[in-house]
């Protein structure tokens, strides 16, 4: 049989993730679906990538916006009336049924509330969601049942606000995105942005930011609806 070369081949109409093409895998010839191919890059619907892990998004998963899986997280002391946020950029749009944080060190009366701030010039602009306050006066997991949708692409900011000291789970700045270059120190990199705001409902700006470039940063979890 003659050899065809690609550009000589007839075009091919829509792909519907049925399509059968080969691949190497482990030195052997195989293959695989234009579906399992889409699935890779978190665009069939198969997965999220953040940094080089892909998370499922089958619903009930939970997946942290960072690049470490679920029940990797270190602990994060928090600050009275201290907010942190962390920049979310999803590779797929997702809809979640939950969002929620884990207390790993209680404070009797203590709470906490979770909250979704959208994106100005890579800074945390206005609040588009805040939880009611989460029960901080004993250790586990704290979720608030919501809908919320994140669109591929787009840049947001998850936040939690602490009422007092306790310890929740959070993340190195390893894991998380290098938003920008810091203000302050030119040769740093700003992770997280902080705010000092009474604890309740919060305003509906994030307020001052200020840079994180260092230390332990509380974080979420997302719950796939």
């Amino acid at each position: 049989m003659a050899e065809i070369k690609i550009s000589e081949l007839t075009s091919g109409s829509a792909l519907d993730g049925t399509e059968i093409v080969p691949i190497v895998q482990d030195g052997s010839t195989v293959k695989v679906t234009t579906q399992d191919i889409a699935d890779l890059g978190g665009g069939g619907g198969g997965g999220i990538t953040f940094g080089n892990y892909i998370f499922p998004t089958n619903s009930g998963m939970v997946i942290n916006p960072t690049s470490i899986p679920v029940n990797s997280e270190t602990n994060a002391a928090g600050v009275t009336n201290r907010c942190f946020a962390i920049p979310f950029i999803p590779s797929s749009t997702i809809t979640i049924s939950g969002i929620r944080l884990k207390v790993n060190s209680s404070i009797t009366g203590s709470n906490a509330r979770i909250l979704i701030f959208d994106n100005l010039i890579n800074v945390p602009n206005n609040k588009i969601y805040e939880s009611s306050n989460l029960d901080c006066s004993t250790t586990g997991l704290k979720t608030a049942t919501t809908s919320q949708t994140f669109t591929a692409g787009t840049v947001y900011w998850l936040a939690v606000h602490y009422s007092a000291n306790q310890t929740i789970a959070g993340f190195t700045p390893t894991a998380l995105i290098n938003i920008k270059s810091s203000t302050a120190s030119p040769i740093g990199c700003v992770y997280a942005y902080r705010t000092d705001q009474t604890f309740g409902s919060f305003p509906s700006t994030f307020g001052t930011p200020t840079e994180v470039v260092s230390g332990i940063i509380p974080g979420v979890q997302l719950i796939i609806a």
